[in-house]
C-alpha cells in the first residue's frame, strides 16, 4: 500500500513523534562521535618508525642588551641650556646632543685673562727697566772698576820706582799692591754682575709675576676644558634610548628654567642597537651541549611574528646555584635590523645544538624511561605486547631519534 507523504508529515507533527525523532537523531550522532573518538584514540595509541628532520634546541628566556652603550653624564653644575635630541633619535658620532649654560664660566675666563695680561705687562715693564737701569748701572760700575784698576796699577809702578830710589818705604809699596788687588776684585765682581744680568735678567718681583702668570694660565686651561665639556656630543653612532626623567618632565624652554642636574648625574644613554646581545641562564645539563658559534633563533613578544637569527658569542665561566642544580650565563649575538629588539626587554632564545636529516624517530610519548633504561612496547603479531629496549639519539621535544632496537615494520603501542 502506498503511503501518503502529506499524511506521514502530518502524523510526525504530533508531540510524541517529534520527540522520538529527536532522540533517534541524538543517539545516532552520539554513536557516530563515539566511534570516531574511539578510532582516533586507537590511531593515537600506535606508531611506527618514520623518517624526519630533527633539530635539537636548548630553549630559555633572556634579557636583551645593547651591543654597546654609554651613560652621558652631566659634565658640570651649570644649568642645562638646550637639549637637542629626544628618545628614539638616531645620532652620529660627534653630533651635538645638549648644551649647558657657560655664562659663569665665560665671566671666570674673563677675570683670569685680565690677571694674566696684567702680570705679563708688569713683567715686560720690569724686564725693560732691568735692561735699561740695572744693566747700565752694572756697566758703569764695571767701567769705574777698570779705571780704578788702572790707577792702582800705575800707582804700584810708581811706588816700586820710588822704593828703588829710597824715596818710598816698603810699607807704602805693600799698600799700593793691596790697592791693586782690591781694584782687580771689584772688576771681577762687576764682570760677574754683567754676566748674571745677561743670562737671567730676573729680579725677585719678576719671578713672582712669572709664577702668577703660569698659575692663571693653568686655571684658564682648566676652565676652558670645562667650558668645552658643556657642549655634549655623541661618542659614537647609535640611538638615544634614555633621557633623564627630570629633563623629560620640563615642558618649557630649558633656558627659561635654569634646570641644574647633580654633578655627574645621568643625562641620557646612547646605545648601538644595530646588534644586540641576549643573555640567558641555562641549566648545566643544557650547558654541556652549548658552544660558541652555534646558531640560535630569537623571538620576542614585543616583536610578534618575527624571528631573528644569531649565534652564541660567549659562554659564561661562573655558574650560579639554582636549587639543586646550577645555571650559567650564555650570550647570543643577534643582528637587529630596524632596532626592533629593545634593550631591557625579554626575549626567547633557541640554540641549535644538534640536527639530523631523515632520522628514524618516534613521538616522545611512546618512549619509556625506567631505571635508567629506555624502551618501548611493541605489538606482537599473534596479539599482546612486549617491551623492547631501544637506543635513542637527539630530540626536538616532539620526536626522538631511534638509533637501534626497532625494525621499520614494528608497531609501537602507547602505554
Amino acid at each position: 500500500m502506498k503511503t501518503n507523504t502529506w499524511e506521514t508529515k502530518r502524523q510526525c507533527r504530533a508531540p510524541g513523534c517529534a520527540i522520538s525523532l529527536l532522540l533517534a537523531a541524538l543517539l545516532a550522532a552520539g554513536c557516530s562521535g563515539e566511534n570516531k573518538a574511539d578510532k582516533s584514540q586507537d590511531a593515537a595509541k600506535v606508531a611506527s618508525l618514520r623518517q624526519k628532520d630533527i633539530v635539537q634546541q636548548c630553549r630559555e628566556d633572556g634579557v636583551i642588551m645593547a651591543a654597546c652603550s654609554v651613560d652621558i653624564r652631566s659634565p658640570c653644575t651649570e644649568p642645562l641650556a638646550e637639549l637637542l635630541v629626544k628618545e628614539g633619535d638616531r645620532v652620529q658620532k660627534g653630533q651635538v646632543l645638549a648644551r649647558f649654560d657657560t655664562a659663569a664660566l665665560d665671566r671666570q675666563l674673563a677675570v683670569l685673562a685680565a690677571k694674566t695680561e696684567a702680570a705679563r705687562l708688569r713683567m715686560e715693564t720690569l724686564q725693560r727697566e732691568r735692561k735699561t737701569t740695572f744693566v747700565l748701572k752694572a756697566r758703569q760700575l764695571m767701567l769705574e772698576s777698570r779705571q780704578a784698576q788702572d790707577e792702582t796699577r800705575r800707582n804700584l809702578e810708581i811706588q816700586k820706582e820710588l822704593e828703588k830710589a829710597g824715596l818710598a818705604t816698603k810699607m807704602q809699596l805693600a799698600k799700593a799692591e793691596a790697592q791693586l788687588q782690591s781694584a782687580e776684585l771689584h772688576v771681577e765682581l762687576a764682570d760677574q754682575e754683567l754676566k748674571s744680568l745677561a743670562q737671567d735678567g730676573k729680579s725677585s718681583e719678576v719671578a713672582e709675576l712669572q709664577a702668577l702668570f703660569e698659575e692663571t694660565r693653568k686655571q684658564m686651561e682648566e676652565v676652558g676644558k670645562l667650558k668645552d665639556r658643556c657642549t655634549v656630543t655623541a661618542p659614537f653612532a647609535g640611538i638615544v634610548v634614555m633621557i633623564n626623567n627630570t629633563v623629560r618632565s620640563v615642558n618649557v624652554p630649558l633656558a627659561d628654567v635654569g634646570l641644574r642636574l647633580a654633578p655627574y648625574a645621568p643625562l641620557m644613554m646612547i646605545a648601538n642597537v644595530d646588534t644586540v646581545r641576549v643573555v640567558s641562564s641555562y641549566f648545566e645539563n643544557d650547558v654541556a651541549l652549548i658552544a660558541t658559534g652555534q646558531n640560535a633563533v630569537v623571538t620576542a613578544s614585543h616583536v610578534p611574528g618575527r624571528e631573528f637569527r644569531g649565534r652564541v658569542c660567549q659562554v659564561g665561566q661562573l655558574g650560579k646555584v639554582h636549587g639543586e642544580t646550577a645555571t650559567l650565563a650564555i650570550e647570543v649575538e643577534v643582528d637587529n635590523p630596524g632596532a626592533l629588539l629593545k634593550p631591557g626587554l625579554t626575549a626567547q632564545v633557541r640554540i641549535v645544538v644538534n640536527a639530523k636529516q631523515a632520522a628514524w624517530s618516534l613521538p616522545v610519548e611512546f618512549i619509556r624511561y625506567v631505571n635508567g633504561e629506555t624502551s618501548v612496547f611493541v605489538r606482537n603479531p599473534a596479539g599482546g605486547k612486549r617491551a623492547v629496549a631501544v637506543k635513542t639519539g637527539i630530540s626536538d621535544g616532539r620526536d626522538v631519534e631511534i638509533v637501534s632496537g626497532l625494525a621499520k615494520d614494528n608497531v609501537v603501542i602507547l602505554e
